[in-house]
């Protein structure tokens, strides 16, 4: 098991549905998932010399960065361990 220290996030891509009707869309065609599943949070980080607790928790569905932003590329991997600061966003 991965335990994150500080304000690191161990997130899974959520893996989209590669059929349209009945369409099968290749991998390399189509743009891969901003979405990630949280699967274990650090517990926070020190800033200006306060505790900063981290804000998601895992089974959070959460946006992270595409090729423009600051995500390192998964190709190869299931589960990649990530800062909280690259997470745009909690979905729903």
């Amino acid at each position: 098991m991965i335990e994150p220290l500080h304000d690191r996030i161990l997130v899974s891509r959520l893996v989209e549905d590669t059929r349209c009707g009945s369409i099968i869309i290749p991998d390399c065609a189509r743009e891969k998932s901003k979405f990630a599943k949280v699967i274990a949070v650090g517990p926070g980080a020190w800033r200006d010399g306060e505790f900063c607790k981290t804000a998601v928790k895992p089974g959070d569905v959460v946006l992270v960065p595409g090729a423009g932003g600051k995500f390192p590329d998964w190709e190869d991997c299931d589960e990649i361990l990530i800062q909280e600061g690259d997470v745009g966003a909690i979905i729903g």
